[in-house]
């Protein structure tokens, strides 16, 4: 009930940050000729499809060589590009799906008035956890410029982090569903909610035009 409240307002409020929903939100995104235009695939081609961190096994033999294996892949049919599979690594870092979904934060329940839906209250926990998901972010952003791709592909972050927000974003109803963890529903969409207003933020510039 609570969450099916949520999607439906058109501001969410958690402690003095006012975002607006999701749906409001894609709905002002896609009337943008230029950001869609900067989220437009450059190439179709073959990905995993669903490459979070827990599908890559790595055998480390020594310090200058690992070998890994990638499990589960999706193949979306008719392809997709490297966006798709950075962002669904991005949500481990970017998108804390794994503190989230096992239950690290206090989340209290929401006060709706008018169109407006309100949280005092929406904390992550486990600082320790937090701190090196922020220290592997960064390693990562700074990886990721070293390849050719990122250097020849100049919306290739733009579009991964959009990626993460959308996947993370999506993740709250299969949680529902799957484990009627309601909770953990409205806390990822709550972050998703936040990754989107701050990816409009960001962008606000290419959504304008």
């Amino acid at each position: 009930k609570s969450f099916n409240s949520l999607t439906k307002v058109e501001t969410i409020q958690i402690g003095s940050r006012c975002y607006k929903n999701i749906l409001p939100m894609l709905s002002v995104m896609e009337k943008s000729g230029g950001l869609l235009r900067d989220l437009q695939l450059p190439k179709i081609k073959m990905v995993h499809g669903d490459l979070e961190f827990a599908h890559i096994l790595v055998e480390r033999t020594d310090r200058s060589e690992a070998h890994f294996i990638l499990l589960d892949p999706k193949f979306p049919s008719g392809g997709s590009d490297s966006s798709h599979d950075l962002g669904k690594t991005w949500q481990t870092f970017h998108g804390l799906l794994d503190i989230i979904a096992s239950g690290n934060f206090v989340l209290d329940d929401p006060s709706i008035s008018g169109d407006t839906a309100s949280f005092n209250t929406f904390e992550l926990k486990n600082r320790r956890a937090l701190t090196l998901l922020s220290r592997v972010g960064t390693e990562m952003s700074s990886l990721l410029e070293k390849y050719q791709e990122r250097q020849n592909d100049p919306h290739l972050l733009m579009r991964t982090v959009f990626a993460c927000s959308s996947h993370i974003c999506s993740e709250a109803p299969y949680y529902l569903r799957r484990d009627g963890q309601e909770k953990v529903a409205m806390a990822l969409y709550l972050k998703g909610t936040e990754l989107l207003n701050n990816f409009f933020e960001r962008h606000e510039g290419a959504i304008s035009r």
